[in-house]
């Protein structure tokens, strides 16, 4: 419930952050115009007049893979994955880009207990909330359909393992909860200046001796 609820408040932050930044950049009556995500050449809307403010949000979503065995036993081995980016330079014509971003990743394993003649529910669930910068730049400045790009990320996570256990109304939790460093490398493409597909490696930290690490996938949208 922890995890779920924590999700739906991201979603809800990172949605609300970028409602107003999209508005920012709606085409000025008159057209025609055109809009390109932060990592293309141009800045935005563009008229004879010059260019217009341009959105720093994308918000991404997708699976996370863990590597460890042990994780994998305790929470699953295909874990959701929300990610929101505020770019610091989004008009910038340079191909590096400085983003902070913010991860909320989890997955958990269900399955029944028993107690004597009691039987049970047990939920087993792992969590994480990231958040750092990220450094990304284009490998081409082909004004194309699709544009690859590299990036690199750093920066902290606040992870949490927990267990309830479920008898009839009777309910017993333990959660651990520990800070930890994080690292991604990756890449991806942008397709109509808009869309994103991204690959990565994430290291979320150590919980419990287990390592929070593996391989992920996303689609995201820039707005």
């Amino acid at each position: 419930m922890k995890r779920i609820s924590l999700v739906a408040l991201c979603s809800v932050i990172l949605a609300a952050a970028a409602f107003p930044a999209f508005a920012d950049t709606a085409a000025p009556e008159g057209g025609p115009y055109y809009n390109l995500s932060p990592y293309a050449p141009s800045q935005g809307w563009t008229q004879s007049g010059g260019p217009v403010k341009q959105s720093p949000w994308t918000v991404k979503i997708g699976a996370f893979f863990p590597a460890d065995r042990a994780v994998k036993d305790y929470a699953g081995d295909t874990w959701g994955v929300l990610s929101g980016e505020y770019a610091l330079n989004p008009s910038s014509s340079s191909n590096l880009k400085t983003s902070i971003f913010m991860d909320v990743a989890g997955g958990s394993n269900d399955y029944g207990v028993s107690w004597g003649w009691n039987v049970g529910n047990e939920t087993d669930a792992v969590d994480s909330f990231a958040m750092g910068i990220s450094l990304s730049t284009l490998t081409s400045r082909d004004k194309g359909d699709i544009a690859p790009y590299l990036s690199v990320s750093g920066g902290f996570s606040i992870d949490s393992v927990g267990s309830t256990v479920t008898f009839g109304d009777e309910n017993s939790d333990s959660t651990t909860t520990v800070a930890s460093g994080v690292f991604k490398a990756g890449g991806g493409v942008i397709i109509h200046n808009r869309y994103i597909l991204e690959a990565d490696y994430s290291d979320y930290g150590v919980i419990e001796d287990a390592r929070l690490n593996g391989w992920g996938v996303s689609i995201g949208y820039h707005f």
